[in-house]
C-alpha cells in the first residue's frame, strides 16, 4: 500500500474513495477516476467500468455502523490485507469518508480493523472510529 492523498474535499464530488483505491493498487491518483463525477448517480456504473479494465473486482460489504459489527464476519485470513473502509468524516458534517483499513492481529489473537491511511491530508488521527457501515475489498479477477 502506497499512501495517495485526495485532491477534492467536499461532500458531493470528493475523491477520497479514488485515493484509497489508488493507494491499495499503488498507482497514481490520475489513473483512478473519481466515481462521483459528474455526480454520484452513476457511482456504481463508473466503478464497474473502471474495474473491468484493471484485472480486479471491487467487493462491497455492509457490516453495520460500529466496531462490533465486524465481529459478524470471520476475517482471520485477511490479517495484513488492506481494504477501503467507510467512516464518518471529520471535516464534513453528516458525511461518509473513505480510508484505507488494514486487518491486524492483536496480542490476544483477536482480529482488529485499523486505519492504515487517511487520504485527507488535513485530518487528524482518529481517536475513535465511527463507521458508516461499509468495508470494501479489491480482489484479483
Amino acid at each position: 500500500m502506497k499512501p495517495i492523498f485526495q485532491t477534492i474535499i467536499n461532500n458531493k464530488t470528493g475523491n477520497c474513495q479514488a485515493a484509497c483505491i489508488a493507494s491499495i493498487l499503488e498507482v497514481p491518483l490520475e489513473e483512478v477516476p473519481n466515481f462521483n463525477e459528474p455526480d454520484s448517480t452513476h457511482y456504481n456504473e463508473n466503478m464497474v467500468k473502471f474495474f473491468e479494465t484493471t484485472g480486479y473486482r471491487f467487493l462491497s460489504l455492509y457490516v453495520g455502523k460500529d466496531e462490533t459489527s465486524f465481529d459478524a464476519i470471520y476475517f482471520p485470513y485477511l490479517v495484513g490485507c488492506h481494504c477501503v473502509v467507510s467512516v464518518l468524516s471529520q471535516s464534513l458534517k453528516n458525511c461518509s469518508h473513505a480510508v484505507v483499513g488494514k486487518f491486524e492481529e492483536k496480542s490476544n489473537g483477536e482480529i482488529e480493523l485499523v486505519i492504515a491511511h487517511d487520504p485527507n491530508p488535513s485530518n487528524k488521527p482518529y481517536e475513535k472510529l465511527e463507521y458508516s457501515g461499509w468495508v470494501e475489498f479489491i480482489v484479483k479477477k
